[in-house]
């Protein structure tokens, strides 16, 4: 008799009269193999459960700000702080966003943890000049030039002292410029500042620098901050008939321009005026 494969004992056997296996004495009905293959089969385990990052989760990963709003059909669009002049802008310009659309600003603090801030589109782009001046140029450009006026007025002011200094001592002048170089570095001017005037009182004869450098600042700021934001009023007004502007901006009232442009103006080129014929002077009057 031929040689069947018994699938029962796993192997070929000799069938017996009643054609089955001669061992467990099951049926025979396979022809008999020549090789036996053994494969192993690797189990492979998927997770059904896997969640995919969210995009909120994703930019979380990336970026320490960005922002996040909701638009027709409940689509959530998120931007980059690098997107506010570019594709926020331009959403807002084609009506996708509007003055009361609700913007949430994600932040990560200082301790990794994220906190959600919510506001207006009108009220978030007070703090975003490139969304802010398509609402209130002129409010922006005021805002703008105080920032501006700030600056050179602080600048100007420690200039000043400068060249005040050298003219009434040529060694106190170059203190100064060493106090005003340690007040540049950074986290610690401050107090190196401090301690360079400290080393300056003990050794020297001399002003106290620290104070010196710090009532230039404060003076700086005062001269500066009406000026500035005068000449950016003035500029946002002649500039907003040409800027473009949203398509639900209201116009600024007319009076904004005497609050924020010439107003501010005056007022500043008095202070500066008064400065430089009445304070400086009787400072120099002390010094010497």
């Amino acid at each position: 008799m031929s040689v069947q494969y018994c699938i029962n004992c796993g192997i070929n056997v000799i069938p017996t009269k009643e054609n089955t296996c001669p061992n467990c004495r099951n049926p025979l009905s396979s022809p008999a193999r020549t090789e036996t293959a053994k494969v192993d089969v690797e189990a492979v385990t998927v997770d059904k459960e896997a969640v995919i990052p969210s995009p909120i989760e994703k930019m979380q990963k990336n970026e320490n700000v960005f922002y996040t709003v909701a638009i027709k059909n409940d689509e959530q669009k998120i931007y980059k702080p690098v997107d506010i002049e570019g594709v926020f802008k331009d959403d807002l310009m084609n009506g996708v966003l509007t003055r009361k659309t609700v913007v949430h600003t994600h932040k990560k603090g200082a301790d990794n943890k994220w906190t959600e801030t919510t506001l207006p589109l009108y009220d978030f782009a007070k703090g975003h000049y490139p969304i802010g001046v398509l609402y209130r140029p002129v409010y922006h450009h005021a805002m703008t030039g105080l920032v501006y006026g700030i600056y050179a007025g602080i600048g100007l002011k420690v200039l000043d002292l400068v060249i005040t200094m050298f003219a009434v001592q040529p060694l106190a002048g170059i203190m100064t410029l060493v106090a005003i170089a340690i007040a540049f570095i950074p986290k610690y001017g401050f107090i190196g500042v401090i301690l360079f005037s400290i080393w300056i009182a003990r050794n020297f004869e001399g002003p106290n620098f620290y104070l010196m450098i710090f009532s230039s600042i404060i003076a700086g700021v005062i001269l500066g901050i009406l000026p500035g934001m005068g000449m950016g009023g003035i500029i946002g007004f002649i500039r907003s008939g040409k800027r473009p502007k949203a398509p639900d901006a209201e116009l600024e009232k007319p009076s904004v321009l005497f609050k924020l442009g010439i107003l501010p103006l005056f007022l500043g080129i008095g202070l500066v005026l008064a400065y430089i014929f009445l304070i400086t002077p009787w400072l120099l009057s002390i010094i010497e």
